[in-house]
């Protein structure tokens, strides 16, 4: 039985934007710097995001190419992403959908998932930190893994999740193996079989 762990992938968005206008003059003024994203002179209108200077022309996503001035974005290096697009880049991607994990994520069976993806083969239920017991790479919840594969008494017919006894080809709660006759527990005791049912020795046969 093993638990889940959780990782937190929410993305780190940024409105951090600092506008300066003209750096040197239009009319062939010394430009202060180079731009991060095209890395010429910066000369007109700038913008400042997270220690980096850009023309505000070049302040776009790289992928979409959106203007990105007044909304999320996120950086890579020096270069600038919209929040959707720097998910689908950097983010894992979910083991059942195949989208990216942009929040929390379940870490489990070698794989990372969305948490509400994440669930019983069974019943469905969301399996994210809390137990749950893996067979042939699908995972189970406690409950559901016990009913469909624990044995069951074959004194009680209730399923077994503790310490068993294997006896006459079958398997029994510890406190359900007893004497057919007197009743007792058998229990690392010498039995006999009589009529298929088990009899200690110490008991007088009908």
């Amino acid at each position: 039985m093993v638990k889940t762990a959780y990782v937190d992938y929410s993305i780190q968005v940024h409105i951090i934007i600092n506008i300066k206008l003209p750096v040197g003059k239009r009319n062939g003024g010394k430009a202060q710097g180079k731009c991060a994203a095209c890395d010429r002179p910066l000369i007109g209108r700038t913008i400042e995001a997270l220690g980096n200077t850009y023309h505000a022309s070049c302040f776009k996503c790289r992928v979409c190419r959106k203007d990105l001035f007044g909304t999320k974005f996120n950086v890579s290096g020096k270069t600038l992403y919209c929040d959707v697009h720097y998910a689908q880049e950097f983010s894992p991607k979910c083991a059942k959908c195949n989208k990216p994990i942009r929040e929390r994520l379940v870490v489990a069976l070698g794989k990372k998932w969305h948490a509400e993806h994440f669930k019983c083969m069974k019943c469905s239920k969301e399996l994210g930190g809390s137990f749950f017991v893996e067979r042939d790479g699908k995972a189970f919840c406690v409950d559901c893994f016990q009913k469909l594969f624990s044995p069951k008494c074959a004194g009680c017919k209730r399923v077994i999740t503790d310490v068993a006894v294997i006896a006459l080809d079958q398997t029994w709660h510890t406190f359900c193996f007893r004497c057919k006759m007197c009743r007792q527990i058998i229990n690392n005791s010498e039995f006999g079989v009589y009529k298929g049912e088990a009899i200690l020795f110490l008991n007088s046969l009908p």
